[in-house]
């Protein structure tokens, strides 16, 4: 069982002008098949954080799955690893993105305001609506550090590239690289 902070970024954001961060939390169980064999499910839960340009208009709140399978080797009190799977993702919150100045301040006109005096077009801005889901490939990449013989330090990355989106922009948001670290116990 292994538990920790997480941080991802997406490699490709057409949607963005400068890129955002989403910062969170990451539950992983393994189950070790032999000596260097391991079967794993784990979960990131991700908050994003306003890029330096305000074009992600609100936070964009994320729930990512990962299944599959890993190999591992044990080096003294050192332990890398590399894992590979599916993973599925959920979007938990709508999510609203511009470039446009004036939808980042009038993209919620009052209704007394004539439809033609709003500055901005609603087309200008990109939303998709909660939940939206993505699924894809998984991988990833680690190393655990026994603390004492039952707790151990851990650093992963992890990347996924997705390949199927309900109502989500694969095709311009896509790739998330996540860095983990953390603690795990071995039961």
């Amino acid at each position: 069982l292994e538990f920790g902070y997480a941080h991802a970024l997406y490699l490709k954001d057409d949607l963005t002008r400068a890129g955002f961060a989403s910062p969170g939390a990451n539950i992983a169980i393994s189950y070790r098949i032999g000596r260097a064999l391991q079967l794993f499910a784990l979960t990131n839960q991700m908050v994003s954080v306003p890029d330096t340009n305000r074009d992600l208009m609100e936070p964009m709140m994320t729930s990512r799955f990962a299944l599959g399978a890993g190999l591992s080797a044990e080096l003294g009190r050192l332990e890398p690893y590399a894992r590979a799977g599916i993973e599925f993702g959920l979007t938990l919150s709508d999510v609203k993105i511009t470039r446009d100045v004036a939808c980042k301040h009038f993209v919620g006109p009052p209704a007394s305001l004539a439809p033609g005096l709003n500055p901005c077009e609603p087309s200008r801005v990109f939303t998709v609506e909660a939940p939206a889901s993505v699924a894809g490939i998984h991988g990833g990449m680690g190393l655990r550090w026994r603390l004492i013989p039952s707790w151990h330090a851990h650093f992963e990355v992890q990347f996924a590239g997705y390949v199927f989106g309900s109502d989500f922009p694969t095709s311009e948001l896509n790739y998330p690289l996540t860095l983990g670290v953390g603690l795990g116990h071995r039961f």
